[in-house]
């Protein structure tokens, strides 16, 4: 998750397996990069990830291309695109 400060850390209950991690903006919170450096299991797996729309369109391509990730092992939102009004 991006924030644009770790003090805006909330606490979040999940079930035991899932892994949160927490990026800011302005010291690195690139969410493809961290998607990138996480290593992923071969099988019984699932990726939920939303972002800005161009974000989304690239872990997409990554997941699906590049990691052989099917349509029923991912779900991927892009929610707003970046300049657009609104958006900020």
């Amino acid at each position: 998750m991006v924030l644009d400060d770790l003090a805006n850390v909330q606490p979040l209950h999940h079930a035991a397996g899932i892994t949160l991690q927490w990026l800011t903006r302005g010291t690195g919170g690139d969410l493809n990069a961290a998607l990138r450096g996480l290593t992923l299991p071969e099988a019984d797996r699932f990726v939920w990830f939303s972002s800005e729309s161009a974000e989304a369109s690239a872990a997409r391509t990554y997941l699906r291309d590049e990691r052989g990730f099917g349509r029923m092992e991912t779900s991927i939102s892009g929610f707003w695109s970046a300049g657009s009004a609104g958006s900020d």
